[in-house]
């Protein structure tokens, strides 16, 4: 399983987080793969967003990855 979590900035400075999935593959060991997405930032109801540092994180068998982070402007 490959998955990615957004830590969004909120209005009070914390994080909220939200899980996505990206793909489910078997891959041998010492292969490598590329995934390619697109995440959309547009406004929508159920969730605002706020300028400032967001993260980003890759999950792969529930395993973390590494994050990054990223300034977002509004």
């Amino acid at each position: 399983m490959i998955d990615y979590k957004i830590h969004y900035m909120k209005a009070n400075s914390k994080t909220a987080l939200k899980k996505f999935k990206l793909n489910k593959k078997q891959i041998d060991i010492g292969k490598t793969i590329k995934i390619n997405t697109i995440q959309s930032f547009k406004k929508i109801s159920t969730r605002k967003m706020y300028s400032g540092e967001h993260e980003i994180e890759l999950m792969i068998n529930c395993e973390s990855f590494g994050k990054k982070s990223f300034t977002l402007t509004i």
